[in-house]
């Protein structure tokens, strides 16, 4: 293409190296920007790290309290106090003593498989003490006893009643059969005058044979967590709350947001899509059970927050999740601030940068105008004279120079080879032409499984290095076989035999590369797995047959190629691996021309895209070497046979065969598929 406007050298050189330095001032304030946003992002991440274990182990402890006093009660009451249907003041009076020794308990209860109930609760500044027992275990009414006491265990007022009030039928009590202990209840709204939140600790009562003959019980307000996460956030204006994995709320900083009256003027806890301050947490649980961990941006009202989610640890018995919510702008605003600074800095710093490249450039240009006709009479072999260009700046004097020699260099070739020869060798050439030729050719191509996964769990340097190491491998194999690499498509490679030089032998040799590949895969796969890499699980496809091969491209760069539907067909012969969970896959073409030295069987009939003919395609399963197994030539052996009895409509046959297969590899896909379709024909 010829040029119809051309730039002074000194106007190119001053645009050119304006347009890099305020570039590169730019990509400075993006970069700094950037960078300081993310490592905010990070202090933020490191915030809610600590902070939630911080929370989550206050948490425990907090709990842990409740559960070391239901333990306590259960080893007093395993001392023979649930034995009978009979009340006992003695475990109620030694719940009561719990009770005001541990002032985060709200109650302990303990009860059996007889009715027989007894517990001791906070009330005011007094224990309300109660009993319940059946005189007879089949009727509905209980009999009770409510004594209300001080500290120094002086009654306030008693009273006997009955009800209908069973104990066995209460959450604590029935939900925690057969569970494993301590069991911890879901929260829930206490029976009390306040209708506090709370959970529930229960430990099993065990009978001198170690039979369960009751349970004990304690609970705990959640209040004193609650005040907790008001006084422990992230952030200037953080807050943090507890859920379970169903979404219902367990705590949050004010448990009155937590608790709803239902239709029915009952209590219950609310869910979290039902907290109108958080609209958009249902959405946040759920996009962090598919990410990679740590906060998730949101926004809400106009305003951006920083949304963290971290999992109680299993061994609690809960399956509890806290979530801390920040403003975003009490992590960023100081990075935003550093920006604007930065771009005023830089802008001053531009300015004075282009005054100083524009007198740089006057003092470049020049000479460089000079060596420019240097080197056109150099392109005409006029080499007489000297350069006489003398520099401050070292490259252009360097140039110089080196012009100067390549002129000396030339007046010495032009002794030997005439003037006007090397002149037509510079003016014309021979390219190489487009264009192709037909041959049978056998195709290679591979894809590696789950690379997309793969390619989003690794940075791009060590993705490349790690490619890198897989495609040298795999090329050299192939080479090795006499293949020719065509191309890298992403994480494939595309290989052919049978040109440029013809290979009469080019389908053993595509298949012997395909079983060296996996072997040698084999062996890498183990060693990146231990060195904490991922696995590159590879697919092969090959296929034989007439293709188009030369070269293909534009007049100034070309490539030598193949075109053709037998490219096509191995293309889609790789992807078919998927459906038969296989590692390579031929097709009968290729398998024609092979020896007793593979070991394959026939997988089924199908029609690939662009097709309509069925197309018979094998899986060679390995080389029929030392290496290979007895096991598994015995298995190509059966399952070709229950293939060709499936092929002679012999459905029966077949399916007691491939069942016979299965009893040995159940999880063979191609035997299943083989053993549906005779069912299917049965």
């Amino acid at each position: 293409m010829i040029l119809k406007k051309r730039n002074p050298l000194r106007v190119t050189l001053i645009t050119s190296f304006t347009a890099i330095f305020t570039s590169f001032v730019v990509a400075i304030i993006a970069v700094n920007t950037y960078s300081g946003y993310r490592t905010s992002i990070e202090v933020a991440n490191d915030l809610f790290a600590i902070q939630s274990q911080r929370i989550i182990e206050k948490t425990l402890a907090y709990l842990g309290k409740a559960e070391h006093s239901a333990h306590i009660m259960s080893r007093h009451a395993s001392a023979g106090l649930l034995s009978n249907t009979a009340p006992h003041d003695t475990a109620v009076d030694y719940a009561a003593q719990l009770l005001w020794s541990e002032p985060h308990l709200s109650g302990i209860y303990y009860g059996n498989e007889y009715g027989l109930w007894g517990a001791a609760r906070e009330t005011k500044d007094l224990v309300n003490k109660c009993w319940r027992w059946k005189e007879d275990l089949a009727a509905e009414v209980s009999q009770g006893k409510y004594v209300y006491v001080d500290r120094s265990g002086k009654v306030h007022s008693q009273k006997t009643f009955q009800d209908t009030w069973d104990t066995r039928l209460r959450p604590w009590y029935s939900n925690s059969r057969g569970m494993p202990k301590p069991y911890w209840s879901d929260p829930y709204v206490f029976m009390t005058e306040h209708a506090e939140v709370g959970i529930s600790v229960v430990h099993d009562v065990l009978a001198p044979d170690g039979s369960v003959s009751g349970i004990t019980s304690a609970d705990i307000t959640l209040k004193e967590l609650s005040r907790f996460l008001r006084t422990h956030t992230v952030g200037k204006g953080g807050v943090g709350l507890i859920m379970d994995t169903n979404g219902k709320v367990v705590c949050t900083p004010n448990m009155a947001d937590a608790v709803i009256a239902t239709e029915a003027n009952k209590l219950r806890l609310r869910n979290i899509s039902e907290l109108p301050e958080y609209p958009y947490l249902s959405e946040v649980v759920s996009r962090h059970a598919h990410t990679a961990g740590g906060a998730i941006s949101v926004s809400q009202g106009g305003v951006k927050y920083l949304v963290s989610i971290a999992d109680f640890p299993k061994s609690f018995g809960r399956p509890w999740k806290l979530i801390l919510i920040a403003p975003k702008a009490d992590f960023v605003s100081a990075t935003k601030r550093n920006a604007m600074v930065s771009a005023i800095i830089s802008a001053v710093l531009l300015v004075l940068g282009i005054l100083l490249i524009f007198m740089i450039s006057r003092r470049i240009s020049r000479p460089l105008v000079r060596l420019t006709k240097e080197t056109e009479k150099i392109h005409d072999l006029d080499l007489d004279g000297d350069v006489g260009i003398v520099s401050r700046i070292l490259e252009i004097d360097m140039i110089a120079s080196s012009i100067s020699r390549l002129k000396v260099g030339l007046r010495a070739f032009q002794k030997y080879v005439p003037s006007e020869l090397v002149k037509e060798l510079v003016r014309t050439g021979e390219d190489i032409r487009l264009g192709g030729r037909q041959e049978i050719l056998t195709i290679f191509f591979t894809d590696i499984a789950d690379f997309a996964t793969i390619s989003e769990e690794l940075p791009p340097e060590h993705l490349s290095l790690h490619l890198s190491d897989y495609f040298n491998e795999l090329t050299k194999i192939i080479q090795e076989c006499g293949g020719t690499v065509d191309k890298y498509i992403g994480d494939a490679i595309m290989a052919f035999w049978g040109a440029p030089v013809r290979n009469p032998e080019q389908e053993v040799n595509a298949c012997r590369a395909a079983v060296l590949c996996q072997r040698r895969l084999a062996e890498l796969n183990a060693s990146w797995r231990n060195q904490g890499k991922p696995a590159f699980v590879t697919r092969i496809g090959i296929h034989t047959g007439p293709t188009v091969v030369g070269n293909v491209g534009a007049e100034d760069r070309m490539n030598y190629t193949i075109l053709g539907d037998s490219v096509n067909v191995a293309s889609r012969l790789e992807g078919t691996n998927k459906v038969f969970g296989t590692g390579i896959i031929v097709s009968e073409s290729t398998v024609s021309k092979l020896s007793d030295s593979f070991i394959t069987r026939p997988l089924d009939y199908v029609v690939v895209k662009g097709r309509t003919e069925a197309l018979k395609i094998f899986e060679v399963m390995d080389l029929n070497d030392g290496m290979a197994s007895e096991k598994d030539k015995r298995f190509a052996e059966e399952f070709t046979g229950a293939f060709e009895l499936f092929r002679d409509r012999d459905w029966h046959s077949a399916l007691e065969k491939v069942e016979k297969i299965l009893s040995e590899y159940p999880n063979d896909v191609a035997s299943l598929r083989l053993k549906a379709r005779c069912l299917g024909h049965g």
